[in-house]
């Protein structure tokens, strides 16, 4: 049986498609229009209310890319082969998660800075430069020498300062191996110097984790040589107070104390040399192990800026919003002579 296949008419189309759609809503066109309208304008008002937001950049390296060990794994100034034994690869990627920490970003908002001559203490700064939302009572106000755990109100409104920042930061290893963090903010002297605070804080707290033992050790050798001092003080003091009663003395027997005392201060003298010499290569190991901090590209004013494009989002709202009232104006209707159709077909079926 030969088919017959009809080829495709657009006259024929829009008389027995499009046309009795259009009889159907045209009563109802202003709807998209209306709606488009309504999303353009809230899209323009809501990003005019954004303000220029500044971005900054700060790109360092550590000590083993400096000396070209970026492979090693021992010795290599890795915090993770320092406290865990892992490998470089695993650092790089602490480095990267110690930019985004909410611990240390809170310890950099607790630090101060210099900004237009005067010190200030960042989230002092930062509370009353940026749009921060949430309802505030009364703004939190932060004491210079404050320390987390102090009150309870003011650790949660600093975690949630934390988070607002961690949203705009980020930080990230360049293909050249280098690290960078980026920061996006609407205040551009704090997206200047939160940056380079942030980075003096992980440096701290790399360096502190990294030599910790080291750091231990030395205490250790300064305790034990201020001990063995204070010791062979004492013994120089008894072997002059008795050098000093025997004065005179023509027995032998009476300097055997003299001579126990002398061969005393010369044990401890030997033992406080070992010490010094202990305490020495204690801190040479501590300094070994500092790692060494190097920025590559710095912060300079003016930032790089962005200014609201309110056109372009309130256009983009404003055509989402077109088509989907379209698109449901169209579909409602098709919908109801959907459902009528199948009621009547349903009386239909039960005649």
């Amino acid at each position: 049986m030969e088919e017959q296949i009809k080829a495709f008419n657009l006259f024929d189309f829009t008389n027995t498609v499009v046309k009795p759609i259009y009889l159907k809503v045209r009563k109802w066109l202003f709807i998209p229009p209306l709606v488009f309208f309504l999303a353009f304008a809230f899209g323009y008002w809501k990003e005019s209310k954004t303000g220029t937001t500044y971005h900054s950049k700060i790109t360092y390296m550590l000590e083993n890319d400096i000396l070209g060990e970026k492979n090693a794994s021992a010795g290599s100034g890795s915090l993770l082969a320092a406290i865990s034994g892992q490998t470089a690869t695993g650092n790089k990627e602490v480095m990267i998660d110690l930019g985004l920490s909410h611990k240390l970003i809170e310890q950099t908002l607790l630090s101060t800075a210099i900004v237009d001559q005067k010190k200030v203490l960042l989230v002092n700064y930062y509370i009353e430069n940026n749009r921060l939302g949430g309802n505030f009572k009364t703004k939190p106000a932060y004491d210079i020498n404050y320390e987390i755990g102090g009150n309870k109100d003011l650790d949660y409104w600093l975690r949630v300062f934390s988070s607002q920042i961690k949203r705009n930061i980020k930080s990230f290893q360049a293909e050249s191996g280098l690290y960078v963090m980026e920061l996006n903010s609407q205040n551009e002297l704090f997206a200047k110097v939160f940056l380079e605070n942030h980075l003096t804080t992980i440096s701290d707290f790399y360096s502190s984790k990294k030599m910790e033992r080291s750091i231990a050790m030395v205490k250790l050798a300064k305790r034990k040589r201020d001990s063995i001092l204070y010791a062979l003080q004492g013994r120089t003091y008894s072997a002059a107070s008795i050098n000093d009663n025997l004065f005179g003395a023509v027995k032998k027997t009476a300097r055997v104390t003299e001579s126990q005392a002398i061969r005393d201060v010369a044990i401890v003298e030997l033992q406080y040399s070992e010490s010094v010499i202990t305490l020495d290569a204690a801190s040479m190991d501590m300094q070994r192990r500092k790692p060494l901090f190097a920025v590559v590209d710095d912060i300079r004013l003016p930032l790089e800026s962005e200014s609201p494009k309110s056109f372009k989002k309130g256009m983009t709202l404003g055509l989402i919003g077109l088509i989907l009232g379209l698109v449901l104006l169209v579909g409602y209707f098709l919908g109801i002579d959907y459902l009528k159709q199948q009621k009547l077909d349903y009386i239909a079926a039960r005649k």
